[in-house]
């Protein structure tokens, strides 16, 4: 009995394009919280080198290998400092104060006071850090079995899913922190709650060297990773349309 059932690569070539739509809606849901995680570390970056954070209740630890007598010649130094800029400025303070109360209805220390604290910031970065690093890889692993499916059953823009796996592939790289996993070599995009809050920020009227590297390793990295992600996206949704055409032609 011959029965008229579609057979040989018709049904393999479908087959695959409904494992491509899945692999297609699993891919932008990764996108898309690698991107959110990628907003939030950059927002914690600016709050805390803004002063938006109370750093209050952080729980750093204290430099060592300082000797004794310097640490104490430079706590005196630091406390006769304090007190005397307190002294000149005392004025200065409570007029300037009391204008940015009339102007803008709350002043710098009750801006900062109403951020979110250091132990509240310590768990949304690290938080963000195991989520966008779970993503990025289920990301680039969707983009390759994208890859195989392609490959496999002739689906079309390969040319396109490959470029976007080889961005995924440089995405993840960058995005490993490998200041925690090699400690001593390199930096990675991802970085601790530690490096960003325990550390001062330093300011861009300071040495030029210094606020380039301080910027290149919270911010130059960030606008690397994030332009990678965008652009294995935008090369993933040329490859869909062009799955998609396929799809209209079979049917």
């Amino acid at each position: 009995m011959n029965e008229n059932y579609p057979t040989g690569p018709i049904v393999d070539e479908t087959d695959c394009l409904g494992a491509a739509g899945a692999f297609k809606s699993f891919k932008n849901l990764a996108f898309l919280i690698s991107l959110v995680c990628l907003i939030l570390l950059q927002a914690a970056f600016w709050m805390n080198y803004l002063d938006l954070i109370d750093t209050s209740d952080c729980s750093c630890p204290e430099p060592t290998g300082v000797p004794t007598e310097v640490a104490a010649e430079a706590s005196a130094v630091e406390q006769a400092g304090a007190l005397a800029m307190e002294a000149a400025a005392a004025a200065s303070e409570s007029s300037a104060s009391g204008n940015q109360a009339g102007i803008f209805g709350f002043s710098a220390i009750g801006l900062s006071a109403a951020g979110p604290t250091c132990r509240q910031m310590f768990c949304i970065i690290a938080i963000c850090n195991c989520v966008l690093f779970v993503a990025v890889v289920l990301f680039s692993l969707t983009l390759l079995m994208s890859l195989k499916i392609s490959i496999v059953g002739r689906l079309g823009g390969i040319n396109h899913i490959a470029r976007a796996f080889l961005l995924s592939l440089f995405l993840l790289v960058l995005i490993v922190p490998w200041q925690v996993c090699l400690p001593g070599t390199v930096v990675g995009a991802i970085y601790t709650a530690d490096e960003l809050l325990c550390a001062d920020p330093v300011p861009c009227d300071g040495p030029f060297a210094d606020c380039i590297f301080y910027f290149g390793r919270f911010t130059g990295l960030w606008a690397v990773v994030t332009i990678l992600l965008i652009a294995a996206q935008v090369r993933s949704v040329r490859w869909s349309k062009a799955v998609i055409r396929k799809l209209q032609i079979l049917k």
